[in-house]
């Protein structure tokens, strides 16, 4: 169900109780409040009270939310300590104005439940990840085969080299992105970008090898853009007395979705029949890219 309106509503009703600063109110008028309030009172959260979520807390009233951020003045400069994450809508709203927000919950159920978003998300990172890498030659020598008389001026193992060299740096870069506009945001954009990525590669096998190469690296760099911002939000999501149980938790979750992500993408290719089929190549990239698409959903389940 589309909020919107009464997202507007909500907004409206703030600027006539008395809320001046435009960015706070533009602020409440893009944080989606239904995702952060239990599924049976997702049709009330826009009311100006308060509402309960786990472990007897609440989610304070809109009004009481951007009263507060108003007071706080809170720029793109700043870095947000907040302590008591509750459901994370007062810090969803002020990762909108400032630079970044950290924040901590002393209920574990309620901070696990972010930490518990960042490992799964790291999961579908690495499926697709090093699916996509250890099919990456292969890919390559099915393109090669699709151009009479043309082939590619490397060899595929040198060109999956380069390729995988060249998106390194994403990482790091996408971390320094994420710090400026928010890591969620920042890692639900990345990842619905790769999952399409990765259908949009596999379509083009039949392109002239410049274009390939040039889209077979901008995926290889999406894919790998998240990487640092899914570590970075899980240990400033994690309970410092757990932190290294997070760690190791989230580790082998990496690891789990690193053996699967070639799996997957074979077992893909042969059901959509075979290596020598075009159409069997956009589905194994759409395999290994689900979960990454999926993201949205799975960032809805984790942030009530």
């Amino acid at each position: 169900m589309d909020y919107e309106p009464e997202r507007l509503a909500m907004v409206q009703d703030l600027r006539r109780m008395g809320i001046r600063d435009e960015r706070v109110l533009a602020a409440m008028a893009k944080v989606p409040r239904e995702r952060f309030v239990r599924e049976e009172d997702q049709d009330v959260a826009y009311g100006d009270h308060a509402l309960g979520i786990p472990e007897g807390q609440t989610i304070s009233q809109p009004f009481v939310v951007a009263r507060m951020t108003e007071l706080l003045q809170v720029d793109s400069s700043h870095h947000v300590l907040e302590v008591g994450t509750g459901s994370g809508y007062q810090a969803a709203v002020l990762g909108e104005l400032a630079r970044d927000v950290v924040t901590v919950e002393r209920h574990l159920p309620l901070a696990d439940r972010a930490s518990a978003g960042y490992t799964l998300g790291y999961a579908a990172h690495c499926l697709e990840l090093f699916g996509s890498r250890a099919w990456m030659v292969a890919f390559l020598a099915f393109s090669a085969s699709l151009h009479q008389g043309v082939s590619y001026p490397w060899s595929g193992p040198a060109i999956a080299a380069v390729v995988n060299l060249l998106a390194v740096p994403a990482s790091i870069i996408g971390n320094e992105v994420a710090l400026r506009i928010g890591r969620r945001r920042w890692i639900l954009l990345v990842m619905a970008a790769s999952g399409t990525g990765g259908v949009v590669l596999g379509s083009l096998g039949a392109s002239p090898w410049p274009l390939l190469l040039a889209i077979l690296v901008a995926y290889s760099m999406l894919v790998m853009a998240e990487s640092g911002t899914l570590t970075a939000g899980l240990v400033a999501s994690a309970p410092a007395e757990l932190r290294g149980a997070a760690m190791g938790l989230y580790s082998l979750a990496g690891f789990a979705g690193g053996m699967l992500g070639p799996v997957i993408f074979g077992a893909a290719l042969d059901a959509a029949g075979g290596a020598h089929k075009l159409s069997a190549w956009i589905a194994g990239y759409a395999a290994i890219g689900a979960g990454c698409l999926a993201a949205p959903v799975v960032a809805r389940r984790f942030s009530r």
